[in-house]
């Protein structure tokens, strides 16, 4: 059975931008492990790589709130799902 909350991910996080923020620093500037931050602030470990790994790529402005879901087209959902099953990304990716 799912929970309320499982519905609400990827709509308001419980996190601010700032938490994100540092949480990632703090990884990157090597003075805490994923699993130690995870602990700290009640996340997995899955949730914290997922923020570095979009922190990398597109630094602060990845943690900006946006006004709605983002949608795609078809054919970009389409080219997605070829490119995994290629073996060219991961799940994640």
């Amino acid at each position: 059975m799912f929970t309320e909350e499982v519905f609400l991910i990827g709509r308001k996080s419980k996190f601010s931008k700032e938490q994100k923020i540092e949480i990632c620093k703090r990884y990157l500037d090597g003075s805490e492990s994923i699993s130690i931050l995870a602990e700290e602030i009640n996340a997995g470990k899955t949730t914290i790589e997922r923020w570095i790994k979009i922190f990398k790529a597109y630094g602060e402005s990845a943690f900006d709130e946006k006004p709605a879901n983002e949608s795609y087209t078809k054919e970009f959902k389409c080219k997605v799902v070829e490119e995994y099953l290629a073996g060219e990304s991961s799940l994640i990716d």
